[in-house]
């Protein structure tokens, strides 16, 4: 999950978080 949050809010900051909501 860690790997995945930086990478995530590297990549985009909205479509993170929707990621991390489904997955979390």
């Amino acid at each position: 999950m860690s790997v995945k949050s930086e990478y995530v809010l590297e990549d985009t900051d909205e479509i993170g978080e929707a990621s991390i909501d489904l997955e979390g």
